[in-house]
């Protein structure tokens, strides 16, 4: 392991820590059937903007949900938890990353495949697996990204 002594002994001890907190929480996003903003709350023990949104929303609301909110709702949401509205799309977006990765998992259990074992494995699994599990919404959310850093890029180069 890493160098000796009571130091990389604690350093071992704090990274098999942290495999052991990623693994169980790959392990309860797989269980779940569908990702809420109530599990995104209890998940990354967050923010009062997910609370603002539980308010505007409510606790079942999914990605779908957030992705489908209108311009009122989403002025709503930035007013109350005192954001932006680019800070709530920031938001959307991590909260849509999130959901992704709960149906990768989640996919992967129900076909009896391992969970990945670290950030890397599992984003490599999302790769693999997103198209299949994204819903249209989510597909289209990304196409736009796309769409967007294509065009970004392109005016980066005719400057």
């Amino acid at each position: 392991s890493s160098s000796g002594g009571i130091t990389g002994w604690m350093k071992d001890r704090s990274a098999r820590k942290e495999k052991e907190r990623y693994m169980e929480q790959m392990e309860r996003l797989s269980n779940m059937d569908v990702f809420t903003m109530e599990h995104y709350r209890e998940e990354l023990e967050v923010l009062e903007v997910v609370d603002v949104i539980i308010d505007v929303l409510g606790p079942q609301a999914t990605a779908e949900d957030l992705i489908a909110m209108d311009r009122l709702q989403r002025l709503k949401v930035a007013t109350n938890a005192n954001k932006t509205l680019e800070d709530i799309a920031i938001m959307v977006s991590q909260i849509t990353n999130m959901d992704v990765m709960q149906k990768t998992l989640r996919k992967r259990r129900l076909e009896g495949k391992p969970i990945p074992s670290d950030p890397e494995a599992m984003q490599a699994a999302v790769k693999k697996d997103a198209m299949t599990v994204l819903s249209k919404s989510q597909k289209e959310m990304l196409k736009s990204r796309q769409v967007d850093a294509a065009r970004r890029m392109a005016r980066r180069k005719q400057k």
